[in-house]
């Protein structure tokens, strides 16, 4: 359970880490630029050349989907690392206060459930941002 929050925390901190990295406006102004560039030049250019504007129109449109995505993961996995802290701080709560060993069991059982859940939402993040 550990393992799975250190996980989630660092996978966090490296798409933070991207996002930093990239300059969102700019790829948006491309995208400008190539929409514009195919409104402009419709049966004024080869086919070719309108072939591959359109290409990369699609593709800086698809770039700018992924971003929203990464960012619509972020606040998931920031509320998950934010579950699993508060869960650890209920634990320690219980434990304080348990009567029977047996009480603590069922609640690590959901938990793991809970932690296997979000490690399957994270390498679902890591094929997106693989695409990239």
């Amino acid at each position: 359970m550990v393992n799975a929050f250190i996980d989630l925390a660092v996978t966090c901190s490296r798409y933070e880490n991207y996002l930093a990295s990239i300059d969102l406006k700019q790829i948006e102004a491309t995208r400008s630029h190539w929409q514009q560039f195919i409104e402009a030049n419709i049966g004024k250019v080869d086919a070719v050349e309108m072939d591959i504007a359109k290409k990369n129109f699609a593709i800086i449109n698809k770039r700018i989907e992924r971003v929203a995505e990464i960012r619509r993961y972020l606040k998931i996995a920031y509320g998950q690392v934010n579950l699993i802290e508060n869960s650890f701080q209920l634990l320690a709560d219980q434990i304080v206060t348990m009567q029977s060993p047996n009480e603590l069991s069922g609640q690590l059982d959901e938990l793991l459930d809970g932690v296997e859940s979000i490690k399957e939402t994270a390498k679902e993040t890591e094929q997106i941002l693989r695409t990239l």
